[in-house]
């Protein structure tokens, strides 16, 4: 072999061994996708802001201004949170607040394995185990299924009074925060983030219901995520 072609030959070498260092520099520095998160648009049906008390006659300081905003990971899972989709219940019936017993159409339009919700519980803390709200799956085609949400279960009262926890394996708390309603009494704010498996995983599932089971306690719901 030549000098010449021997430079070449070394060059071609260097410059293969250089653009295989780049490729596995640009793939480990590459932000990890979410393994099939697809968080549900719920801006059309919210109903409470996180800023101040999204309840009537409520202390402002009674609310989730420390929450993260936007796309945000809690629990292991990605959400879009903008604001709150509060149900009624009978703690809230007796102050007169007007509220849905039902959020309808939340829009899903795809087969999904896992459904994910971050949510909490508000008002009145119900027994261990009362059905407090349900999710109402509708799938393409006709047919629905009902998930049903259990306080102390699946969700806990989104005033972080310690030493509960849920339980419900597939239930964790996702997030943990403060406000000023909270503070003074030494206490601070949570979330819980449940996931339920979709009985019919490879039906289309065109929208979901949020429903209140009008218990004592009233449920809320931040963000939906499909799977």
């Amino acid at each position: 072999m030549t000098s010449n072609r021997k430079k070449l030959w070394l060059w071609v070498v260097g410059l293969l061994v250089l653009v295989q260092f780049v490729v596995v520099v640009v793939l480990l520095l590459a932000p990890a996708k979410s393994p099939g998160f697809r968080p549900v648009d719920l801006s059309r049906h919210t109903n409470g802001v996180l800023h101040t008390s999204w309840l009537p006659n409520e202390d402002p300081g009674n609310n989730l201004a420390t929450l993260p905003t936007g796309r945000q990971e809690f629990g292991g899972v990605v959400f879009d949170v903008q604001g709150l989709i509060q149900l009624q219940g009978q703690c809230w019936v007796k102050r007169r607040y007007v509220l849905p017993e039902k959020v309808a159409g939340m829009p899903v339009g795809r087969p999904c394995r896992r459904v994910h919700i971050l949510h909490a519980n508000s008002g009145f803390g119900d027994p261990p185990g009362t059905t407090v709200a349900s999710l109402v799956l509708h799938y393409s085609g006709g047919g629905q299924a009902e998930l049903e949400i259990q306080h102390r279960v699946n969700v806990l009262d989104f005033w972080d009074y310690k030493g509960q926890m849920p339980a419900d394996p597939n239930t964790v708390i996702a997030w943990t925060g403060d406000s000023p309603a909270t503070v003074r009494r030494g206490l601070g704010v949570r979330l819980c983030r449940t996931t339920f498996e979709n009985p019919h995983p490879r039906k289309r599932v065109e929208t979901i219901d949020y429903v209140s089971a009008m218990a004592g306690s009233a449920p809320f719901l931040v963000a939906l995520t499909v799977e």
